[in-house]
Order: structure tokens, then sequence, then C-alpha cells
């Protein structure tokens, strides 16, 4: 399988990785503008989870991920777009403690759907104590869920391209269908209960944005830039709810 530097279940990476969210009033063709950008502008790897508005009202569009030392370049010459007020986008630090399924071949969607949660601390909280929280206990009371996520990728903000440097973190959950996004709640209510009690101590869940979503495209670009060296990931692990954010 083809994956994106950086991806796999240590979280270890090329050093750089940018995520991007596009808004729901961004132009028509705001996604394919985005990826030419990048493509052309030597991203090694890119990726577009878009949201699927069946389920319910989407908080942003799409999620555009690019992986490489001229992804960040690549991204920051969208000024205008961010100036629009339709393009947002940060620098994280990757991890991913269970590897999210992505199609064998670039180009095709994955199967399954994704919870992507643009996330913020609580007030109070720095982003060091945010990010010790969700990647220390909150990953093992997710852990212990009868029915866990078939992926998850659990990355924290290091910087925001352009103001206002607000969100925290970007989590997705991948689940098979769903039903078992549902069943993983439905079915276990205590578990749910406290997945969000432990969540509620380092999240503001009523400011964070969700949207479900399908990763629709992965792909390495023809034109992409060297690698950095490795660097270490993280072995961690998701919010444990989906509700209400």
């Amino acid at each position: 399988m083809t994956r994106p530097p950086g991806s796999g279940d240590t979280g270890a990476g090329n050093g750089v990785k940018i995520v991007a969210a596009i808004a729901n009033e961004a132009p028509a063709d705001a996604v394919e503008r985005l990826l030419a950008s990048l493509r052309g502008g030597g991203a090694a790897a890119v990726a577009v989870c878009a949201a699927d508005v069946t389920r319910r009202p989407p908080a942003f569009r799409a999620l555009v991920e690019a992986w490489g030392e001229r992804a960040r370049e690549a991204l920051a010459a969208q000024r205008d777009a961010a100036r629009a007020g339709w393009l947002r986008a940060w620098s994280v630090d990757e991890a991913q403690p269970l590897a999210l399924p992505r199609s064998p071949r670039p180009g095709e969607a994955a199967p399954g759907v994704r919870l992507i949660t643009l996330c913020r601390r609580r007030r109070g909280l720095t982003r060091a104590q945010f990010a010790e929280a969700w990647r220390g206990e909150h990953r093992r009371i997710a852990l212990s869920f009868t029915i866990p996520p078939r992926g998850y990728a659990q990355d924290v903000v290091t910087g925001s391209l352009w103001p206002p440097d607000d969100v925290d973190g970007i989590a997705c959950l991948h689940f098979a269908s769903y039903a078992e996004f549902d069943a993983r709640f439905d079915d276990h209510p205590e578990e749910a209960a406290r997945g969000l009690a432990d969540a509620e101590r380092f999240l503001d869940l009523e400011r964070s944005e969700t949207s479900f979503a399908i990763e629709t495209l992965h792909e390495p670009c023809a034109a992409a830039a060297p690698r950095a060296a490795p660097g270490e990931g993280h072995r961690h692990r998701p919010l444990a709810d989906g509700r209400r954010r």
C-alpha cells in the first residue's frame, strides 16, 4: 500500500506536515485549486477528506493534508484565500497510534468513514498541557472501548500559517461504517460517558469543529521535494466522543 510520508502506526514522518481546512463557503473549485498549488509547489504527498453532508451539516467542507519540506511554502502562498476567510492551515506534530485505512491505489477513495475534529483546548490550559492529556490518559480510555476505531490520527498543532492560532489539535477517527460508529456509543453508554467526562478535562467541546468525511484522495506527488531526516513520532490514541463536537 502506498502511504504518504508520516503515515503508519508510529506517526514518524519526514518532519513536515501541513493540514488545511476549507470552509463551507469556499469557491466550488477550492479543493482543486489548493491541490494544484501543492502539487506544483513540490509537496511530497497530498490527501483530501471531503465532508459527508448526508450525515449532518459539516463544520467545514474538506480537510487537505500535505507532506514535505515545500508543502508549507505552497500553502503559505494562498494568502488571498486566507484573507477571504475560506482557508485555514496549520503545521502539526503528526501522530498515528493506529494507521488510518487507505485505498491500496492512489487516487481512489478509502473505505469507511471518518470523524474529523478541529480541537480547541479548555480555557486555563496551555497547548502542552492539552497535548499531554489528550495523548496520555485519554488515549488509554479511548482504547478501552469495546468497539475501537479502525484508524486514528492525533495531530497537535505547532503553529498556524495565518492568525488566529486558535486550533490546538486535529483528531481523526476512522470507522468501517456509520453503523459501527453509532454502535461504539449507543451499545455501550457507560463507555461513552466515561470518554466524554475525560474529554471535558482538556477539551472545549462547544468550540471544537467536527465534520464526518470520506478520504477521497491520497497520493504521492510527482514533483516531490527531497525528504528530511525521519523524526520520532508518538504512539497515542483518540478522542473518545464524537457526538457533541
